[in-house]
């Protein structure tokens, strides 16, 4: 069978921006620890000593005395990120505090995410919904090739042009990005503080979103706008984004507009999601699964385990009996949405080749190789451990990798993701994302020649 892993055997991980703040709070509730009597390096070496789960891992090799001796003659911050895995961090009281709000939603920021690809500009790879980007219309897709000053286009020329401009920008300012496939489009966009959206539900006749309520919170918002013409009959499609904030109650609220609307088939879009809290994946599977199924199993290196199970809610906001279900995910669809999709498979909700993959076309995997990036295509990323953060009296807080994490059917899926060889069904991907979502058609002409 072809190894759909990498392009070129390469079976190296890179990091991946966006997606390991997909574990900065407690994944288990139960899992925070204050040990106020506890300072420092002492209170963080103490902690990983007791709690860290030494993933297999090609460059960084968790050495006690070492990591000890690094902490203590340089920081914290350069011995977690020397000596732990990749998804372990460090954040201080200011930091910490930060990476809450966050994580609840509260957000002040441009709520855009690009990267740089040169000859072609900067392609947006993820816009939060609600945010000051999304209402400007930006999508991720676009290209940019900069933005205006005193009706002036300045080109952006590389990442980092990207990253200082951004940077610059101070709160309330409204600065305007210029598309690079058409110039006479722009995106007016005032960087501000909003409260953050995870899902959407779009059919053939308009979409549904959630949009700033005068209290502060959000309230769906119905539009012939968006709509999805070439759905099949019958279908609707739900994008869902991360695993943060009102993330399940956002999710609740489209199945039971689902529900209303009679569709009998569900489109569901874990591209690009990170994942986030297991409490909100077990709480988003209950739309989907009955309480009494288990989401996950956490194994810990004392040998226990601990069980996750579905949080199923009331009636009206799981998805009816007999609906069928197609998951959209690819390299960035990781961890809880990985999770997620476990939790379908081993309930019976939908098979492996109802999964599609992303199978990039060359140029983007080229362009992925020249960034030192590892080209992979046509699978999922292949999270399957759990991260915990610990809490200090004095704020400061420390994540590390505390469990490894195996579906209800008892597969763990790290290193390796969902692929090809499960059954799932590349789908041919002409960049990560694109404006008119080639690969949304593709998928949906494979459902099709399925009726």
């Amino acid at each position: 069978m072809p190894d759909y892993r990498t392009r070129r055997a390469r079976r190296f991980l890179t990091v991946i921006f966006a997606l390991f703040s997909a574990a900065a709070i407690p994944l288990f509730s139960a899992c925070v620890s204050t040990e106020r009597h506890k300072e420092g390096v002492e209170w963080v070496y103490e902690t990983i000593n007791r709690n860290y789960y030494d993933i297999d891992n090609d460059d960084r090799t968790y050495d006690a005395n070492a990591f000890l001796s690094a902490a203590k003659e340089y920081s914290i911050d350069y011995a977690v990120g020397k000596y732990l895995d990749i998804y372990s961090d460090y954040y201080t009281a200011e930091q910490y505090k930060k990476v809450l709000e966050e994580d609840a939603g509260n957000r002040s920021d441009v709520g855009f995410s690009c990267n740089f690809a040169q000859g072609k500009g900067a392609f947006v790879t993820r816009v939060t919904g609600n945010s000051p980007a999304y209402i400007s219309g930006l999508r991720a897709g676009e290209w940019i090739s900069g933005y205006l000053k005193d009706g002036e286009l300045q080109p952006f020329e590389s990442s980092g042009e990207v990253s200082a401009y951004i940077a610059s920008l101070k709160e309330n300012q409204t600065f305007t990005l210029v598309s690079a496939s058409d110039p006479s489009v722009t995106y007016d966009i005032r960087l501000s503080s909003y409260t953050a959206s995870y899902a959407y539900m779009a059919s053939g006749e308009g979409t549904w979103d959630f949009v700033s309520a005068q209290d502060g919170g959000l309230s769906l918002a119905v539009s012939s706008r968006g709509a999805i013409s070439y759905l099949p009959s019958g279908a609707a499609y739900i994008k869902l984004s991360q695993f943060y904030g009102g993330a399940a109650e956002q999710m609740r609220v489209l199945v039971k507009q689902f529900n209303a609307g009679g569709y009998d088939t569900l489109i569901l879009d874990l591209r690009s999601d990170g994942g986030g809290r297991v409490d909100i994946m077990q709480e988003i599977a209950g739309c989907f699964v009955p309480s009494s199924v288990r989401a996950i199993c956490a194994e810990f290196n004392d040998g226990s385990r601990e069980y996750a199970y579905c949080k199923a809610p009331s009636a009206e906001y799981r998805l009816r009996g007999g609906v069928k279900v197609y998951v959209l995910a690819n390299t960035r669809t990781a961890s809880a949405s990985e999770a997620l999709i476990g939790a379908l498979i081993s309930a019976g909700v939908c098979g492996y080749g109802d999964i599609f993959l992303s199978d990039y076309s060359e140029e983007y995997l080229d362009w992925l190789e020249s960034t030192g990036s590892a080209p992979l295509t046509a699978r999922t990323y292949g999270k399957g451990i759990m991260q915990t953060t610990f809490e200090n009296y004095n704020g400061e807080a420390l994540k590390i990798t505390c469990a490894k994490i195996c579906w209800d059917n008892g597969r763990c899926i790290h290193g390796v993701g969902l692929t090809a060889d499960d059954g799932c069904v590349p789908v041919p991907a002409s960049w990560l994302h694109t404006l008119d979502d080639g690969e949304l058609r593709a998928a949906v002409d494979i459902i099709k020649s399925r009726a």
